[in-house]
C-alpha cells in the first residue's frame, strides 16, 4: 500500500466509525409506537441523510456497527435489529 492508501483506508475506517456512532446515539431518542420494536428512531432521518451522501455501503457497515453498539450498551433488542436492519435494506433500495 502506498502512504496515500494507507491514509484514505484510515480515514474511511474512522469515518465510518464515526457514523456508526452517530447512529447508535440517535437511535436512542425514541418516539414510542403501538406495537413492541415498531418505535420512531431520531436515527431514522439521520440515517438517510447519511445513505444519500456517504453510500449505501457505507451506511450498511455503519448501520451494522451501531446496532452491534446498541445491542451491547443494551438499548436495542433482537427485534429491534431486526426492525433497524429492514429499514436499512429498504432505503438502499429506494
Amino acid at each position: 500500500m502506498t502512504v496515500t492508501g494507507e491514509r484514505q483506508w484510515i480515514v474511511d475506517i474512522c469515518e465510518t466509525a464515526m457514523l456508526a456512532v452517530l447512529i447508535a446515539v440517535s437511535g436512542v431518542f425514541r418516539i414510542p409506537g403501538l406495537v413492541p420494536g415498531t418505535e420512531f428512531q431520531l436515527s431514522a432521518p439521520i440515517a438517510v441523510a447519511i445513505c444519500g451522501v456517504f453510500g449505501f455501503k457505507k451506511y450498511l457497515i455503519a448501520g451494522i456497527l451501531a446496532s452491534l453498539l446498541s445491542m451491547t450498551m443494551g438499548t436495542a433488542t433482537i427485534l429491534n435489529v431486526a426492525v433497524a436492519m429492514t429499514f436499512r435494506v429498504v432505503v438502499g433500495l429506494v
